[in-house]
C-alpha cells in the first residue's frame, strides 16, 4: 500500500537515481530494477514518521475489508 500511494512522488525518483548510479554503460535488467525498487521502498518506509505509517495501515485495513466484503457478498461480485 505504501508503494502504491507514494511510488510516483517518493519512491520513483530515488529508484531512478540509484539505477543511474549503478547502471553503467548498458540498460539494467528487470530483476535488478525490481530488487532496487523493493530495497528503496523498504528504506523509505522505515524512515517515514508514525503518522504516515498509520495512514498506510489504515488504508491497508480498509482495502482488506473491501476485498473480504467482495468475496463474501454475492451482489458485490456481480456488480463488477
Amino acid at each position: 500500500m505504501y508503494s502504491k500511494k507514494f511510488y510516483d512522488s517518493k519512491i520513483k525518483p530515488v529508484v531512478l537515481s540509484e539505477i543511474e548510479r549503478l547502471g553503467g554503460p548498458g540498460p539494467i535488467d528487470a530483476g535488478t530494477r525490481l530488487t532496487i525498487t523493493k530495497r528503496v521502498t523498504q528504506e523509505l518506509y522505515d524512515k517515514e514518521d508514525d503518522e504516515v505509517k498509520e495512514e498506510v495501515l489504515l488504508e491497508l485495513e480498509r482495502s482488506k475489508e473491501n476485498s473480504e466484503k467482495e468475496t463474501t457478498d454475492p451482489k458485490a461480485r456481480r456488480q463488477r
